[in-house]
């Protein structure tokens, strides 16, 4: 019996050893290792490209569950071979997916952009000028700090807190910041902006702001709001890069009948139709050589107070350039009519003097000129010409004969 055992015993292990063998060389290896990559890369606001912390990244096959971090990155590590869908997920956005492929031994990068959902604007933070400030310079701009999201603004001004009269009703306001025209002096005004994108408008800034304007037209000069000269008081106007006085010079003896002015040591000057209230609204009017003191230097000081000059060609184009050559800007707004109505947003002031000739008096009310110390030749100079009836600047040469207005600029 017991050699029986062993003769089967022996048969059968050979046959043993050769399905084993047969097995390890026809079945998969079992220590074979699968192939892997990696993934990386970052969540971003879709506003404004900040980065976005704290958002779950998900995939499909299901990997490693993790969380973007402080600048918005993160990454998987580890990742068997083939295609995924990746989702990033953050309260208060917008789910965002992405279709990927993950290659052996290769990271890929995968950025994410979330949006707010259906956001309106945050509420407007007013910013100039301050609430409740005071003599603000005419026209004053007001502005804002940006609301996150927002595609344009609606700005409101008003007379009353209430806003039941608007001097402006502004929308689709794509700047911060909005200049006003046309306001009075010494008046005290309200204002508000509120902010839309394409999921709505946010409230108006709250509370309302007030300003009170100066009772002046633009701003004096710095340092130098006034000067004293021949016992008259002018003010001063900064206008772009240089300072001019706010009136027409009215200094010396008025001499009657347009006789010609002369070379006497004594500044002479004429006033419209020989009357001396005339000379106190509008200042004088000079001819040539009198307002240049008989010097035909351009930037003579001429009858101008010490430090200031009669303008250059150059320097009144320099103003025609500051203030968009827009004359009614130059104009107060007593002056000029229709399309020609003075704003005197530059706060120049200038009045329509009218001008002398041999023949006489004209043009008081309907234009003015002020005189240039560049000359053309020996009997002409350059002057500066304003209207009633449109907005326009021209320059030109007239005889020196002629009797304008002076206006000084500040060396």
């Amino acid at each position: 019996m017991k050699n029986r055992v062993w003769q089967i015993i022996s048969i059968l292990i050979p046959v043993i050893a050769i399905m084993i063998i047969g097995c390890g060389k026809n079945g998969s290896n079992p220590t074979q290792t699968n192939m892997s990559g990696n993934m990386q890369g970052k969540v971003t606001s879709q506003t404004d490209g900040s980065a976005i912390s704290g958002a779950s990244i998900q995939t499909n096959p299901a990997t490693s569950l993790v969380f973007s971090d402080q600048s918005g990155n993160f990454s998987i590590n580890g990742i068997a071979v083939g295609s995924y869908t990746v989702k990033a997920l953050k309260t208060g956005y917008v789910n965002d997916s992405l279709n990927v492929s993950v290659t052996s031994g290769k990271t890929t990068v995968v950025n994410f952009q979330l949006a707010e959902p259906d956001t309106i604007p945050a509420v407007v933070t007013l910013l100039s000028p301050g609430n409740d400030s005071s003599n603000v310079p005419i026209p004053p701009t007001l502005s804002w700090i940006p609301s996150s999201g927002a595609s344009s603004y609606s700005l409101q001004v008003s007379i009353h807190s209430s806003f039941d009269t608007l001097i402006v009703n502004g929308s689709g306001l794509t700047k911060t910041s909005y200049p006003i025209g046309g306001l009075s002096l010494s008046t005290t005004y309200y204002w508000r902006v509120s902010a839309t994108n394409q999921y709505g408008t946010s409230n108006w800034s709250a509370p309302s702001w007030s300003f009170t304007t100066s009772n002046i037209y633009g701003i004096p000069c710095p340092g130098i709001p006034t000067v004293t000269y021949e016992g008259k008081v002018y003010n001063t106007v900064q206008i772009g890069s240089q300072c001019w006085l706010r009136e027409n010079l009215d200094v010396g003896t008025m001499i009657y009948n347009l006789s010609n002015q002369t070379n006497n040591n004594q500044i002479e000057k004429y006033c419209y139709n020989n009357n001396p209230a005339n000379c106190d609204t509008y200042g004088g009017l000079y001819q040539w050589d009198e307002a240049m003191q008989y010097v035909n230097t351009e930037k003579a000081q001429g009858i101008c107070p010490s430090g200031w000059h009669i303008p250059t060609l150059s320097e009144i184009s320099t103003l025609r350039a500051s203030i968009h050559n827009d004359g009614n800007s130059l104009k107060d707004v007593s002056q000029g009519s229709g399309i020609g109505t003075g704003t005197n947003t530059s706060g120049f002031s200038a009045l329509l003097a009218g001008s002398g000739s041999n023949s006489g008096f004209s043009s008081i009310g309907d234009n003015t000129s002020f005189w240039g110390s560049t000359q053309y030749d020996i009997s002409t100079a350059l002057a500066l010409y304003l209207t009633s009836y449109d907005g326009s600047i021209a320059f030109s040469y007239f005889n020196k004969t002629s009797a304008f207005s002076v206006r000084c600029v500040k060396n």
